[in-house]
């Protein structure tokens, strides 16, 4: 059983109860009266009857009617939440009884047997709260009845009816609780189990939901895999001396990134970065690229702009797939630690991870391999060159750990793809 009680609730019920209880006596008092003292048969005398109208319908209701006034005053300065409305309201009901009782007290048991099972009905959810208001009521009439003395009608006829009636109620009060509780328990398990059944509905719908878009999401990754390949397809087929540089810098750089500890998600990002780190050369002109030969410084000038070209090709396509970086290695791996470097002098840390970790790879694979200026650099120098640009041209660590691997290669396998 609950014992917690909205007292708001109870305020409500008892209100109108009383007003039940004040009109049904009311009615009944006018209705037994003139059947009493009307009738011509009675010999009733005209004073006798103003009396009797005064005496029993009257001052009763003056008094019933009185009290529920002077409550709906008092209730405007109890808060509505407070348990202390519940027993004021108690009280002016148990004295609309006690009124009724010591004035006409054949009106006890027809008045409680109205009443009392419709409180307990309603009150079944704290027998502590219906224990009070039947002691209330039943010792207020009790009480009233005393005061009016006990004649022999009322002790042969009144009293047992009364008994029968308690009785009855008591009765009425125990299945009625037993009943509405188990109503109640059957009600909370139908409702448990509705709420349990929405909810598998409801993670059934969520996973599906979910499994549709790690799908979608699936087909958006494999289709972005697809595109960035073929950005470096695009751009190798432009350089007849670079085939397969974009992809060993890309192996390069994601075996830099191992090294460095990054997370699985980091080291696939890297990678593509670095597959794409000189798709910017799309927009040079092929006879640049091509050149047998060294570059003018007008040329070299103008194939200096690929890094902000990558940059600016990348930027739109990285704000809607999942590698954000891509545009990163575009345009910084050219960027020196000394500040030297471009296309924007960038010092230092102030030089993206990405950035740096392409930088090394890009110009290891750029002096292994063969480019339209020079022929492949003997590992030992690849190895010094490295080594030189420690801290000015390289960021140290990563320089280190390009070093390390290249010791680590003894038969100078690293000067083309690495599967």
């Amino acid at each position: 059983m609950s014992t917690d009680i909205d007292h708001a609730r109870w305020r409500k019920v008892l209100i109108k109860t009383q007003l039940i209880a004040a009109i049904f006596v009311f009615l009944v008092e006018l209705t037994v009266d003139m059947m009493i003292y009307l009738p011509a048969s009675r010999g009733y005398t005209p004073e006798e009857i103003r009396q009797k109208f005064i005496r029993y319908l009257l001052i009763p209701q003056i008094i019933n009617w009185g009290a529920l006034c002077v409550e709906a005053v008092v209730l405007k300065f109890i808060p509505k939440e407070s348990s202390h409305q519940k027993y004021f309201l108690l009280g002016v009901f148990s004295l609309i009884c006690v009124n009724c009782a010591f004035n006409h007290y054949q009106f006890e048991a027809t008045l409680m047997a109205l009443l009392l099972p419709v409180l307990m009905t309603i009150l079944y959810e704290n027998r502590r709260f219906c224990i009070i208001v039947s002691l209330l009521a039943g010792v207020g009439v009790a009480v009233a009845s005393y005061m009016r003395g006990l004649d022999e009608r009322y002790v042969k006829n009144i009293i047992p009816e009364t008994i029968i009636v308690y009785s009855l109620l008591i009765v009425f009060s125990i299945v009625s609780n037993i009943v509405i509780s188990i109503l109640v328990h059957e009600r909370n398990q139908l409702l448990e189990a509705e709420k349990k059944a929405e909810k598998v509905k409801f993670v059934d719908t969520l996973n599906d939901k979910n499994r549709e878009l790690t799908e979608e999401k699936q087909r958006l990754t494999t289709l972005t895999k697809q595109a960035i390949k073929a950005l470096s397809n695009a751009v190798e087929m432009n350089d007849k001396y670079t085939k397969g540089h974009s992809m060993r810098v890309a192996e390069y750089s994601f075996m830099l990134g191992r090294k460095l500890d990054l997370s699985e998600a980091e080291l696939e990002e890297l990678y593509y970065a670095g597959l794409l780190h000189d798709v910017g050369k799309i927009g040079i002109d092929t006879k640049i690229i091509n050149k047998d030969g060294k570059l003018t410084d007008e040329e070299f000038e103008v194939l200096r702009t690929h890094p902000m070209k990558g940059h600016l090709l990348l930027s739109e396509m990285s704000k809607s797939i999942q590698f954000k970086n891509l545009a990163v290695g575009a345009r910084w791996h050219h960027e020196r630690m000394d500040g030297r470097g471009y296309p924007d002098g960038l010092p230092g840390d102030k030089i993206p991870l990405f950035a740096r970790i392409i930088s090394v790879a890009d110009s290891y694979d750029a002096m292994t391999s063969m480019r339209s200026y020079r022929s492949t650099m003997p590992q030992n120098l690849v190895r010094a060159e490295i080594e030189k640009g420690l801290g000015t041209q390289f960021d140290e660590k990563i320089g280190r750990l390009m070093i390390a691997m290249i010791d680590e290669d003894t038969n100078y396998t690293l000067r083309q793809l690495v599967v």
